[in-house]
């Protein structure tokens, strides 16, 4: 972890240099992933695990997309190539409602209704990079005014993620929730991918507009709870592990001087 502090150390001796040749950037991005989660998806739709109690039929909903929010810091030692440091937050989930029927104590079927919400979400830090095509292919000697100013940069990101799957039953006839969280921490993340951006202001501190598409790699170990022990427990017949690994699509702001 004394790998952060230097990093941040370089980065913020780097801007020195960077604020007056115009090549310090912060950029906040938002997209939407598809995620793998082969695991957890087989859990939860395998008639073997799920409680017929609350539910009559097995459920067929899965975890299969979420959104993703990254902010990052960047500087540019050279004029087609950035590196710096991002920190993101990531989340999907399903929910679900339903009901059930029991017989109380005056020997009466009373129905009740819940909702079931499970949510696997992830922050991640690390080193991301860039670099700047439209430099390298030189797009300011072309004759077109918008591909002068276009720019397209092939990027990574590699980094640690701490991921957490966390499940709330709340039954309507109460505003108790049983609440169980599990989570498995230090994650490898890398990420992959492509933006395209325009200019909206074009001056002593600029403003660009993007698009994105990429690739994320990142798959946990089991999931374990706060005692360290491998959850569900089932005998060992069923670990989890969360996988976000998918490709994304996506938006970005970026201001810089």
């Amino acid at each position: 972890m004394k790998l952060f502090p230097v990093l941040a150390y370089l980065l913020v001796s780097l801007s020195s240099n960077s604020q007056e040749t115009g090549i310090l950037k912060v950029q906040f991005s938002i997209q939407n992933n598809s995620y793998e989660m082969s695991d957890l998806n087989a859990f939860l739709t395998d008639p073997n695990y799920v409680d017929n109690v609350l539910y009559s039929t097995t459920p067929k909903d899965q975890v299969t997309s979420g959104r993703l929010y990254t902010l990052s810091l960047s500087v540019y030692p050279q004029p087609f190539f950035r590196i710096g440091l991002y920190g993101s937050y990531q989340s999907g989930g399903i929910d679900r409602s339903s009901y059930f029927t029991y017989m109380n104590s005056s020997s009466e079927l009373e129905t009740v209704n819940f909702n079931y919400k499970l949510t696997t979400d992830a922050l991640s830090a690390g080193i991301c990079s860039g670099i700047a095509l439209n430099d390298l292919l030189h797009f300011t000697e072309k004759e077109s005014t918008f591909i002068k100013n276009l720019g397209l940069e092939l990027y990574l990101q590699f980094g640690m993620g701490f991921s957490r799957l966390r499940d709330v039953l709340t039954l309507d006839y109460t505003d108790f929730e049983f609440m169980y969280y599990y989570h498995k921490s230090s994650d490898v993340q890398f990420d992959a991918g492509v933006g395209l951006d325009y200019p909206l202001i074009n001056n002593d501190f600029f403003t660009e507009i993007g698009v994105k598409c990429g690739y994320q790699y990142f798959k946990t170990g089991f999931i374990s709870n706060s005692n360290s022990d491998i959850i569900p427990n089932t005998g060992g017949e069923v670990k989890l592990t969360l996988d976000f690994t998918g490709i994304y699509f996506g938006a970005y702001l970026t201001f810089g001087k």
